[in-house]
Order: C-alpha cells, then structure tokens, then sequence
C-alpha cells in the first residue's frame, strides 16, 4: 500500500523529494522483508530520483547504505552512511545502518559501539536492542542477548518477534 501512495504522490508532484524518499524506503523494506531481488532496482532509482531533488537528505543515504549493505556493496554502503551521518549525527537510523555494516564487515567491536549508538539516541525503537542482542548471541554471549531481548519486549510487548527472540534466548540458555 506504502508504494501505491508514494507513487500516486509522486503523479501529483514530480518534485517532491521525500515523496521519492518514501518510494525508495518501501521498496527496500519489500526487499528485505521478502527477500525479492526485484525491488532493488526500484529503490536505488527512487533514491537516486530524491538525491537528484535534494542532496541533503540524510534518510535517503541511510536507505542507500542499507541497501549497499544487504547486496555486499560495502564500501558503496559505508559511503552513503558516512554522508547520512554528516548530514545528521544525531540519527539513529544512520548508526543502526553503520552497525549492521560493521557487522557484516566482522567488525564486532565497532558494530557494537555503532549500535549502542542507535540505542541510545533512540532509546523507545526495540529495533536497536533487538539487533544488540543478535550481535551478542553470534557471539555465543546468551545471558547479554537475553537481556536486550528483554529490553525489546518491554518496549513492544506485543510484538510477536520481539517475544519471539526472547524465547529463542531462553531456548539458548536452556531455561524452559
């Protein structure tokens, strides 16, 4: 439905960057979601159409490091972050990106602190210690993924993958 709005406010304003923002946002969302190589190419082009409008948009470079990352583009991946962390320091969005590059990259340490980052400039988004605690239990820290596990559910406590994480923590910990 994101998309069909986007796309439908982009008919009625060609010129409305956050418009084309949105468009490149669901499409990497579908991507990452569903795993579907297709959408893509439509979120590069929506992102690269919102560039076009406005180079200082520092979600759109998050949505491109995002994208970078998943698709092993690394250091086009770094690059885009680094721009939405000029851009904004202050987002979170920007450093959870960093870290889940870092991540990828083996760097567990700057994946971490890059995290802690997210965490703390958003402290309500149970995004941030939900990936923590996949950092930590890749890492075979079981009693650390817990607690953000924890943390996460007290911050969606009706969200079935939070809740859902924090049972895979106790399976871990083979606490029944």
């Amino acid at each position: 439905k994101a998309t069909k709005l986007f796309e439908t406010t982009i008919a009625e304003d060609p010129q409305f960057a956050l418009a084309y923002a949105g468009l490149a946002r669901a499409n990497f969302l579908r991507f990452w979601q569903e795993g579907e190589p297709r959408y893509v190419e439509p979120a590069v082009a929506a992102a690269t159409q919102a560039l076009s409008l406005d180079r200082n948009l520092a979600s759109v470079h998050v949505t491109l490091g995002r994208i970078y990352t998943e698709t092993g583009k690394n250091d086009l991946a770094a690059q885009e972050l680094n721009e939405a962390l000029r851009l904004d320091p202050r987002n979170a969005e920007a450093h959870h990106g960093q870290a889940l590059l870092f991540w990828k990259q083996g760097r567990k340490a700057d994946a971490e602190a890059a995290m802690m980052q997210a965490i703390d400039l958003a402290p309500q988004d149970w995004r941030n210690p939900h990936e923590m605690a996949e950092f930590e239990a890749d890492q075979g820290k079981f009693e650390e993924a817990l607690k953000w596990n924890q943390r996460a559910v007290a911050l969606t406590p009706d969200n079935p993958r939070a809740l859902n994480n924090l049972g895979r923590a106790y399976i871990r910990l083979r606490n029944w």
